[in-house]
């Protein structure tokens, strides 16, 4: 059986526990309006929010790929741009599920790109400049999704820097390329992504290029019940009663009979892996 922590992989998230909903955010200072991108590009909803990936510059992208493979990413959303937090390490187990499909789209104004791929914005406002248009055409192989997420005592500081957390990203291959056929950007081969199969458990060689991924709103407030309940191991549920899933599949608390990650049964007695902190309740994995 699978323990979870309600941090990025359970909805309602704990670090979301003592967020409102959108119109009960506290009003802004009176700083005027925001800059035109900002107020575009950010912030995104408080749901789970599904954004592009193939238009980033590709260092940034490809940065992010490489952090995901460790685990969940928190993101710090600024205007059209992600930043990764550094600080805020996030552990989690990854599962991946096929699910090819091809797509493409067309980019001909700024209320375009806005609209399909917002955080390409400063990529492809150089590009579209002069009214030229842009073709998109993606690959898609599968789906990584983060459960068990949690997040070390030591990183809860950190992690109110983040806006976002990244709890789940497809992969795939992609080109973009202007009407007259000069490419802009690509990743990834699209007659690879062809080869997978609809049962696999990694996406082919060749097509694991980031697609899109979801992020996720991340609120921290300065109180420290916040941080507590981080700190906090998931209430188990009681023998018999159903877990709560959501949509995607998320399970909450824990189950009473499975046991703690990191435990190992046997002659130890099911005691912590040793790289586990005595006093480390979040050290379960």
């Amino acid at each position: 059986m699978r323990i979870f922590s309600l941090l990025v992989a359970t909805i309602p998230l704990v670090l979301l526990a003592g967020c409102g909903a959108a119109q009960e955010h506290a009003a802004p200072a009176p700083m005027g309006p925001p800059h035109a991108e900002e107020a575009a590009c950010s912030p995104l909803p408080d749901e789970p929010a599904r954004q592009r990936a193939v238009a980033m510059p590709a260092a940034e992208r490809e940065a992010l790929e490489k952090r995901l493979e460790e685990g969940p990413v928190a993101v710090k959303l600024e205007g059209c741009k992600l930043v990764v937090v550094p600080a805020c390490e996030l552990r989690a187990s990854a599962q991946y599920t096929a699910a090819p499909e091809e797509g493409s789209f067309t980019l001909s104004s700024e209320a375009d790109v806005t609209r399909e791929v917002p955080l390409g914005k400063g990529r492809l406002g150089v590009v579209m400049g002069g009214g030229r248009v842009v073709h998109v055409k993606v690959a898609q192989a599968g789906r990584f999704t983060f459960v068990g997420a949690t997040a070390s005592p030591e990183a809860t500081q950190a992690c109110k820097e983040a806006t976002h957390v990244v709890r789940a990203y497809t992969v795939g291959a992609f080109e973009v390329a202007e009407a007259s056929g000069a490419t802009v950007e690509k990743a990834g081969d699209a007659a690879a992504c062809a080869k997978g199969e609809a049962n696999a458990t990694t996406p082919p060689a060749g097509c694991g290029a980031l697609v899109s991924m979801d992020l996720v709103a991340l609120r921290l407030g300065d109180d420290d019940a916040r941080r507590i309940e981080l700190q906090r191991p998931p209430k188990p549920i009681p023998r018999g009663e159903a877990k709560p899933e959501d949509a995607e599949g998320f399970v909450g608390g824990v189950d009473s009979d499975a046991p703690a990650r990191g435990a190992t049964p046997g002659k130890d007695g099911g005691k912590p892996k040793k790289h586990c902190p005595p006093h480390d309740p979040l050290c379960a994995y």
